[in-house]
């Protein structure tokens, strides 16, 4: 009870993710799909749900989803004061201010999560190194169904908007991981004939991503979907914030089935819907119950055994590893 809050907290640390999110990435987003609106009714009307819905999605941001104790103290943050928030970034976005006076509204007036003294979110502020620790790029000739992403290739297999690409980001080495790669290879082969999607792999042990997301990525594992784009085809990812699956999947397990219903749930461009769509429609009822029922992990000592029998026979046909 008392004293100066520390600006080395979590708390601290985690409110000015939550303003950099906002003001790097939501309310730019903002201005650009209302430019030239400002008078319209729309605009007026949609000003507050807009921020209402995205305020309510900011734990699920990259630079806070992959900490478990960031996104506990997101969520933590909005629970206590996000009708307070509401209205601080409604006027932000009619009257621009400096980021600092937002950090210094919502981090230090609203929630005292930081000091006084705080005035930037710059110690949040991913730091590219002079280079990236990355393994050897696999050869196209050599790239499965299932990718194998490097910290090299990140960029182009991941961020352009030319592809709708499903990504685990791992650092755990266990049976868990190696079974839900195996579900991934399913996946992969049944959505081969869709050639605006992707479903690769990047092993963090062995790879740094390219900032942000390499400075957002510490030992966890995560499931996600980088949307493409039909209205930008040739630009860049960079801005946009991934769909995350569930983060209880290493509980629950995975099945092929479960990732291609992500996927066609969560793409952006719309020739991958219809694909996904046209590859579930036209395929055997038989194949998708299989799919529907091939759960690769289920915590008992038979599934493991299962699992890693299927890993190694599956290793030998495949270029994609650990």
């Amino acid at each position: 009870g008392g004293g100066e809050p520390d600006e080395e907290s979590d708390g601290c640390k985690t409110c000015k993710r939550v303003v950099m999110g906002m003001d790097q990435t939501v309310i730019p987003r903002f201005k650009k799909a209302f430019e030239g609106k400002h008078n319209s009714k729309m605009y007026v009307g949609s000003t507050s749900i807009y921020i209402q819905e995205e305020l309510s999605n900011v734990c699920d941001f990259d630079l806070l989803h992959y900490k478990k104790a960031y996104r506990q103290q997101c969520e933590l943050l909005l629970e206590e004061h996000e009708d307070e928030i509401l209205p601080i970034l409604t006027a932000h976005i009619k009257e621009p201010k400096e980021e600092w006076q937002l950090l210094q509204s919502i981090c230090v007036k609203l929630s005292s999560r930081c000091p006084k003294t705080v005035f930037s979110t710059d110690s949040e502020t991913p730091l590219r190194g002079e280079k990236l620790v990355t393994e050897r790029p696999l050869p196209e000739s050599e790239q499965g169904p299932l990718r194998r992403i490097v910290g090299e290739t990140w960029d182009k297999e991941v961020m352009s908007n030319r592809f709708d690409v499903l990504t685990l980001m791992y650092s755990s080495q266990d049976d868990i991981t190696k079974t839900t790669i195996e579900a991934l290879k399913e996946a992969a082969a049944v959505l081969l004939e869709c050639p605006t999607v992707r479903l690769g792999i990047v092993n963090l042990k062995k790879n740094e991503l390219p900032p942000p997301h390499g400075n957002y990525v510490d030992d966890m594992d995560a499931i996600a979907v980088w949307k493409g784009s039909d209205d930008h085809p040739s630009g860049s990812k960079q801005n946009a914030n991934p769909m995350f699956w569930t983060t209880k999947w290493r509980e629950d397990g995975v099945t092929p089935f479960d990732i291609v219903d992500f996927m066609f749930r969560s793409v952006g461009k719309r020739e991958s819907f219809e694909c996904i769509k046209g590859v579930s429609e036209k395929s055997d009822p038989e194949k998708i119950r299989e799919l529907q029922q091939r759960v690769f992990f289920h915590a008992n000592e038979e599934s493991y055994a299962e699992g890693e029998h299927l890993v190694q026979q599956s290793t030998k046909k495949s270029s994609v590893e650990l």
